[in-house]
């Protein structure tokens, strides 16, 4: 189902129900409003959220939300443009919801991700794990488990964090990316439930019960 183009926040549900929001427009009273009205209609186990600082102010989409939605958990990071179903957008939002039926979710948050330490780093990202599979309500070998980790693009440490935290989750796949701020290249940030951090790296665990596979994609030619 898509709403109209002209509608503030425009909304994408695929057979899956996965849901995907996104808007250049809606303020951040909006921005919460609609993953209220969801997260009402359908349990989410998971919202992924990227957002302009320009028009998003990460304090009041972290109390918004709480205030909105107290029960939902998310994750998100700003972002210096967004991929949307429509195409490249900027300075808006794009929020990936994953419904509970068929995800089940973990967020972990690592402040001063630069400062930890690698092995610190790996002995977080392992305990982590653990207890994520521990409170899975049930997996057999069908389900997918892997990593998404949203780590602040300015910290100079994206690599070394990203090889301590594959280290603690022991080949369990890993994706994610740098949070951005519009090109600014001052200060990103990285959101999670009540929290609104720069120089923080998120590591969120997900299992899906539906077929799943990554893969990568390089527009580059060697």
């Amino acid at each position: 189902m898509n709403r109209s183009a002209s509608q503030p926040v425009s909304l994408k549900r695929y057979t899956s129900g996965i849901q995907v929001l996104w808007s250049e427009t809606a303020d951040t009273a909006q921005l919460c409003d609609q993953l209220g009205d969801i997260a009402e209609e359908q349990s989410i186990a998971l919202a992924i959220i990227w957002f302009s600082v320009s028009r998003h102010e990460p304090a009041q989409l972290v109390s918004g939300l709480q205030q909105r939605s107290p029960s939902l958990t998310f994750c998100g990071c700003s972002t210096s443009g967004e991929v949307t179903p429509d195409g490249m957008q900027e300075h808006g939002f794009i929020a990936i919801l994953l419904p509970s039926r068929w995800f089940e979710a973990r967020c972990a948050v690592m402040p001063d991700a630069a400062n930890l330490g690698m092995e610190s780093i790996a002995e977080i990202s392992a305990r982590h794990k653990e207890q994520f599979l521990e409170s899975l309500t049930a997996t057999d070998e069908s389900h997918t488990q892997f990593a998404l980790l949203l780590i602040d693009g300015l910290s100079y440490s994206e690599e070394t964090v990203t090889v301590a935290i594959d280290r603690g989750l022991e080949g369990m796949p890993l994706v994610g990316g740098s949070a951005g701020d519009d090109l600014r290249f001052d200060k990103t940030w990285q959101i999670s439930n009540g929290q609104a951090l720069s120089g923080a790296a998120i590591l969120t665990l997900i299992d899906c019960k539906l077929p799943c596979r990554l893969f990568t994609n390089n527009n580059f030619v060697p």
